[in-house]
């Protein structure tokens, strides 16, 4: 499993560049350094390139990442409460037959979504370079005289 907003970057920016700019912004993190025009400016011109359909699906995809990414930290409690009450049903299920391997699965599945949740809610470079990758793009649509869709 991979986080969504890594996923949409690598889509729309490519695996090599986004591995640079990833680079990029733990080597601010780790000199306390908020400059990320390098970064912005990458992205801007890559997206300068792009054509006004193209620009309406990038900025789709973005916003279907974002809703997305949000929607797993929503979720997540009400996972957690399902896995909570489950669990307990079948740990007085009298059937331990049928209960162990029951608690087994579920708690691989808790498991995998727990991780899901964790890789989505601490990815500060996707996030940043999100916040980036955003700006850039409105500002291209802005140059082009095109309106910018809200985030749903």
């Amino acid at each position: 499993m991979i986080n969504v907003l890594k996923k949409m970057l690598r889509q729309e920016l490519g695996t090599q560049k986004y591995s640079e700019y990833a680079d990029s912004i733990k080597n601010n993190i780790k000199q306390s350094a908020r400059d990320t025009s390098e970064i912005f400016n990458g992205i801007y011109a890559q997206l300068r390139e792009k054509e006004a359909e193209e620009l309406e699906k990038v900025q789709e995809n973005l916003n279907a990442s974002l809703l997305a990414s949000f929607k797993i930290g929503k979720e997540y409690l009400g996972t957690f409460l399902v896995y909570v009450i489950a669990f307990f049903i079948l740990g007085t299920y009298t059937v331990q037959l049928v209960a162990v391997p029951g608690i087994l699965l579920l708690s691989v599945l808790f498991l995998l979504k727990t991780y899901e949740y964790v890789v989505n809610k601490f990815c500060y470079v996707d996030a940043r370079m999100v916040l980036i990758f955003r700006a850039a793009l409105e500002r291209v649509l802005l140059e082009q005289g095109r309106k910018i869709k809200p985030t749903e």
